[in-house]
């Protein structure tokens, strides 16, 4: 539960060129007092990303233009360290191999619900506090 509150104060921003998919979690997302925006396309995320910061970054495979990978290899390097999830239809191996080697914490498979993603931001918070107790013991 502790986990769950603290998303609660987290900015999530998810990118996927499927409008009924951010409108299915962003209502799902809404209902649960999680501070949520969906964008359609990763050019638009990185225009966003420029002007604010966010603790969750979720974003599709498979898109127009940039794809998942391409948009993961540019926000690389940013500060803060926020949490990141690749979700597709289409994770090879390969896929799912790069994108780990691009920095994401968890790859979510296509279908999915907002339950499924909550439950990994859970499990990443929970490796994340684990990962820092080591650190500091």
């Amino acid at each position: 539960m502790f986990q769950y509150d603290r998303l609660k104060k987290m900015k999530i921003l998810l990118v996927d060129d499927n409008a009924d998919l951010i409108d299915t979690i962003k209502l799902g997302f809404a209902a649960k007092g999680l501070s949520f925006t969906g964008v359609c396309s990763a050019g638009e995320a990185l225009g966003l990303m420029k002007a604010q910061d966010y603790d969750i970054i979720i974003t599709d495979y498979k898109m127009e233009g940039i794809d998942g990978l391409e948009f993961l290899e540019q926000i690389r390097g940013l500060p803060g360290n926020p949490i990141r999830v690749m979700i597709s239809a289409f994770g090879t191996e390969d896929v799912v191999a790069k994108a780990y080697d691009l920095g994401i914490d968890d790859f979510v498979p296509k279908p999915f619900d907002e339950r499924s993603i909550e439950d990994s931001l859970v499990r990443i918070l929970e490796e994340r506090d684990d990962m820092q107790r080591t650190v500091y013991e």
